[in-house]
């Protein structure tokens, strides 16, 4: 996760292995964690307005553009040419639409994928590159699964989503322990950070395309 190519950054992290079984890791958060989210994926399935497709490649745009920024804002002058493109979104947004297709996910997996990188940035010691954004992605959409689901497996099962024979269970396995090392084992999401987030998503979608949306209304009338 530093500054060498994208497997190197998500390196070395066996170490970490042990730290996953401690109550102090992930398991001691993970019901709360869990449960936030768990409730979360419930609200959005149990109401129509939230699951449509044509509103999913809404959120997926809005979120790219938040993504793209983070890269934006670290970025030397170099790199924030190599980043400024039109190619690095429709990469994002291509890579995030398979990831939420093959296995099904929904929106809130998505934001709650989003706030999990956000917390990544916040470490100084750490940037989203061009180099970095996939593994760093997809270590936070399977934490983000994970916690939403709360089944096992679903490691192997971005392997298969992706098709990434290059790639292999083991790998992610370590990209998602260095990952959490990042963002220190934090995985908790509540509902005021969600739909904060939410607005903000909405806002910056409405800026950038002049379209006004309301894809997360349902959760304000909660």
């Amino acid at each position: 996760f530093r500054s060498e190519s994208a497997a190197a950054q998500l390196q070395d992290a066996a170490s970490l292995e042990e730290q996953l079984r401690k109550p102090s890791g992930l398991a001691a958060r993970r019901n709360h964690s869990s449960t936030a989210l768990s409730d979360l994926r419930k609200l959005e399935r149990s109401n129509p307005i939230s699951s449509a497709n044509a509103n999913r490649q809404v959120v997926i745009d809005a979120v790219v553009l938040q993504l793209h920024a983070l890269m934006l804002a670290a970025a030397s002058a170099e790199a924030a040419d190599a980043a400024g493109g039109t190619a690095v979104k429709e990469a994002m947004h291509t890579y995030i639409e398979t990831i939420v297709r093959q296995l099904e996910l929904p929106n809130s997996c998505i934001v709650a994928m989003l706030i999990y990188v956000q917390r990544a940035v916040s470490d100084a010691a750490f940037t989203l590159t061009v180099r970095n954004w996939q593994p760093c992605l997809l270590a936070s959409f399977v934490v983000a699964a994970k916690l939403s689901f709360d089944e096992p497996g679903w490691n192997e099962d971005f392997v298969k989503a992706l098709r990434i024979s290059n790639v292999q269970t083991s790998q992610i396995s370590r990209w998602e322990a260095d990952f959490l090392q990042l963002i220190k084992f934090n995985t908790n999401v509540d509902l005021n950070q969600y739909t904060t987030l939410c607005f903000s998503l909405q806002q910056s979608y409405e800026a950038a395309h002049g379209t006004r949306v309301q894809f997360f209304t349902y959760l304000m009338m909660q």
